[in-house]
């Protein structure tokens, strides 16, 4: 399972800081549009998706079965997007 999200304060960043850049695709699971945020599936992993991290790449919100490709973080418990590179709708 796969978690995609902005940073710790709901922003992205365009130059994350001494930490491996990863491409991670998957299937949104589940997406909360009023607050902003969703889950996703793909490898095992989990990955966060939040709204900022689609809005870096020029979208406004994922839906539930969408096919997701994103640029992602290692964080302390998972994996965090802070750039979606395509959002297909099935």
């Amino acid at each position: 399972m796969i978690m995609c999200v902005g940073n710790s304060m709901g922003k992205t960043t365009d130059a994350p800081d001494l930490q491996e850049v990863i491409e991670v695709a998957g299937v949104v699971e589940a997406f909360d549009f009023p607050n902003g945020y969703g889950w996703r599936a793909d490898d095992g992993r989990r990955v966060l998706l939040h709204v900022s991290a689609l809005r870096a790449g020029g979208y406004q919100t994922a839906t539930i079965g969408a096919r997701v490709k994103c640029q992602a973080l290692g964080r302390a418990t998972s994996l965090q997007a802070f750039r979606v590179l395509e959002l297909a709708r099935y």
